[in-house]
């Protein structure tokens, strides 16, 4: 009777997708894990509803929502948002045991930014003096379709390139987003690839194969190889740059940019058929989370014909709470939507 219930709630809340992502990441193995699984869901249902928008109503629905801005007063967005935070209140419950470990603490550039320990990828490549292996902060998390398809950290440390390079090689990252320009960063921010010739980074070898610029953004082509894995054949990874997103500016000038970023990172993906996409901003959360919740609804929008920017950011905050911070975010992930379905001539193509 509760899952029936249940599922009667789920389905006017959840779509196809969303109870997938629950399911896979849960396992539904235990008593225990069932219950919570269950909770959880229930939670979600109750407190976020139905939020999925029509295609054909989403620019009504983005100039509405700015003219509400320009009033000072958008009713539906914070209500959205709040909703969201109360959810998201659930996953300051995950232990974070690695990440607060004493020899690993100076390896978080955010003290309140810490991945959960169900959530991080473990490094192969990298150990500790004592064999185990090694931390970086960082965090799995899942696309409208795919499982756990992009990872997140944030930008390395001068004492962290072996480490980033490490997570690049061990889970064959093929596609790296960077969304700082690294000079309007502080001292502590380096350059972590070469911009000519080729570069070390411990047993971790990467060099330059191109260089393309482009607007808004820059596509550095780089090929890997560990010295320590002789016979394993070497990576070939796109790098990619936004360059035009000042560090000053809460939110990106150009929307747009994302999008066509998005679409250059997707297409190498398509052609590269495996590994991950390893997105990297200067904490590992703030502009990062942007980028993956446009992903998000960009396979959405093509999936199902449908805009769901809650779900989007549920499914992103369940791995790191720090995502899409705050309404002013949350609601430019409307107007990315609506970027992406004006990059074609009409509504049709999802239909």
């Amino acid at each position: 009777m509760i899952l029936s219930g249940l599922l009667k709630l789920l389905a006017v809340s959840q779509s196809r997708a969303a109870c997938n992502e629950k399911c896979l990441a849960s396992g539904i193995r235990s008593r225990k894990e069932q219950y919570s699984f269950l909770y959880e869901a229930l939670l979600e249902g109750l407190l976020c509803g139905s939020t999925g928008v029509p295609l054909e109503s989403i620019a009504t629905l983005v100039h509405s929502l700015g003219e509400a801005e320009t009033s000072g007063h958008n009713s539906v967005l914070e209500k959205e948002f709040k909703a969201l935070q109360r959810f998201s209140e659930l996953f300051q419950l995950l232990p974070c045991r690695e990440a607060e470990k004493p020899r690993n603490q100076p390896k978080n550039r955010k003290p309140g930014i810490l991945p959960a320990d169900s959530c991080r990828p473990i490094l192969m490549s990298s150990v500790n003096a004592d064999g185990s292996p090694a931390y970086i902060n960082a965090v799995f998390a899942s696309t409208y379709t795919e499982e756990e398809r992009i990872i997140i950290t944030q930008l390395p440390f001068p004492t962290t390139l072996v480490d980033f390079w490490a997570l690049v090689w061990d889970y064959t990252c093929t596609s790296v987003v960077v969304l700082n320009q690294l000079q309007e960063l502080d001292k502590t921010y380096v350059q972590f690839w070469p911009t000519q010739g080729e570069d070390d980074y411990g047993r971790f070898h990467v060099q330059l194969i191109a260089e393309e610029p482009g607007a808004g953004f820059t596509t550095w082509t780089l090929v890997l190889s560990n010295r320590q894995q002789p016979k394993k054949s070497a990576v070939e990874i796109q790098l990619h740059q936004l360059t035009d997103w000042p560090m000053q500016q809460h939110l990106p000038p150009h929307p747009d940019t994302i999008i066509s970023l998005l679409g250059k990172v997707e297409t190498h993906h398509r052609q590269s058929q495996d590994g991950h996409i390893l997105v990297t901003c200067w904490d590992g959360a703030s502009r990062s989370g942007i980028f993956c919740a446009a992903s998000f609804l960009c396979e959405q929008i093509q999936s199902e014909g449908i805009v769901d920017v809650s779900q989007a950011v549920r499914m992103l905050k369940r791995r790191r709470r720090q995502f899409i911070k705050d309404v002013e975010q949350y609601g430019l992930c409307y107007e990315l939507a609506l970027s992406y379905l004006n990059s074609f001539e009409t509504y049709g193509n999802f239909k």
